[in-house]
């Protein structure tokens, strides 16, 4: 699960960072 949620995290803070 621990590899689940990193990848989650990494994928929002790339969407946010391409959001702004």
């Amino acid at each position: 699960f621990a590899e689940v949620d990193l990848d989650w995290n990494r994928r929002l803070q790339i969407a946010l960072d391409a959001a702004q």
